[in-house]
């Protein structure tokens, strides 16, 4: 083991902007640096085409909704089908780059996988977005699941688990080197490094860490490691209670603290009808059924045998919002079962709309004010 690599007790930087949001949900707008972003679908409204202008519009409305956090996919290779999905991309760490300059508040991720990024370049770019943001900045970490982007770096991929051995040293690596005021020799399995240094120093606290897991690997290393996990949207609330209880656990038997999020989709009209009207529209009517498919397979593997109906409910998991929690209804429901999440024990949500600017702007004039009401987000956003 890597001189280093040991956990420190306390190394959550609760001093982060982020952290010290009034939310008591804390929210973040998901997935659209990406052609299509988190909807599979060819209706009216979806991001067709990326260009600057827009993506400034859509930070500065998340900004101005309250929001919390910006989180961006990282992707280098699209899916596919008839609406391309996720065919253009924007690099996420010159996007957030950018970005931190047209906003002042919202705190800025970037997306990277942690076998093509090595922690010393790592370091230093994450620590001149810091400076750039004012110290809102962090990276969403992923270990790695996409052979064919992996193969066009002519990298291949770790068994799972070992995937995320890797990550726990790079996690571990890149913290020393925002830590360390003199260069140090980092002798790891993965990562070997002499006289390894990186300066400036970050501006306050270092920048957050951030990964996704649903196994119990995924769920241990971001115990240990990082700041924030996102989790497999819950189908039950006594599931939900159980998943954040313990992952709460694992970090607080190492000193830590981890905020639990999920990724949601949200859809808020005045009616009840409406909503299953416009539902339709984008998934049954628009969905982009064989770019959906093709997801599945890119994540479960081509070879997988399902039934006709698992397909069928795949599928639209992938077109409506890449699988997220479904935050559908009016204001007054949707709100409530913002809050019901908040109670069950998740720390924050990252949301997706089939029109992100639309979605944004309602939810600024419909939702926001009931969820301050509830006490669900801060007077003062």
């Amino acid at each position: 083991m890597a001189e280093g690599q040991a956990v420190k007790a306390g190394d959550t930087p609760t001093s982060h902007p982020l952290f010290r949001s009034g939310n008591r949900l804390k929210l973040g707008s998901f997935s659209w640096n990406l052609q299509g972003g988190g909807t599979a679908t060819l209706a009216e409204g979806v991001i067709t085409q990326l260009n600057w202008p827009q993506q400034v519009r859509i930070a500065k409305a998340s900004e101005a909704a309250g929001f919390d956090a910006i989180v961006p996919v990282g992707r280098w290779k699209g899916i596919g089908g008839k609406s391309n999905f996720w065919g253009e991309s924007y690099e996420t760490m010159a996007w957030a780059s950018a970005l931190a300059t047209a906003t002042e508040r919202v705190t800025l991720f970037a997306t990277v996988h942690v076998p093509l990024l090595h922690p010393v370049r790592a370091a230093k770019a994450g620590v001149t977005i810091d400076h750039i943001s004012d110290g809102r900045f962090g990276f969403n970490m992923v270990a790695g699941w996409n052979a064919a982007e992996f193969d066009m770096f002519g990298k291949r991929q770790l068994p799972h688990d070992e995937r995320y051995a890797e990550a726990a040293e790079w996690a571990d690596f890149i913290k020393r080197l925002w830590r360390e005021e003199k260069p140090f020799d980092w002798e790891g399995k993965y990562y070997q490094s002499p006289g390894a240094h990186s300066e400036p120093r970050p501006l306050r606290s270092r920048p957050l860490l951030m990964s996704a897991g649903s196994s119990p690997a995924g769920q241990a290393f971001a115990a240990r490691n990082v700041d924030i996990i996102f989790i497999t949207p819950p189908t039950d609330l006594d599931q939900l209670r159980g998943t954040v209880a313990g992952i709460k656990q694992q970090a607080a038997a190492v000193g830590r603290q981890v905020q639990v999020w999920t990724t949601g989709g949200m859809l808020c009209c005045p009616t009840e009808a409406e909503v299953q009207r416009r539902f339709n529209y984008f998934v049954h009517e628009k969905g982009d059924w064989e770019g959906a498919e093709l997801l599945r397979q890119a994540i479960m593997g081509g070879g997988q045998a399902t039934s006709y109906i698992d397909q069928k409910t795949i599928a639209e998991g992938m077109i409506a919002w890449s699988h997220g929690y479904r935050l559908m209804g009016t204001p007054e429901q949707v709100v409530g079962k913002m809050n019901a999440l908040s109670d069950a024990g998740l720390d924050g949500m990252a949301l997706i709309w089939v029109d992100f600017e639309e979605g944004l702007d309602v939810f600024a004039r419909e939702i926001k004010p009931l969820a301050q009401q509830t006490g669900l987000m801060s007077a003062s956003v």
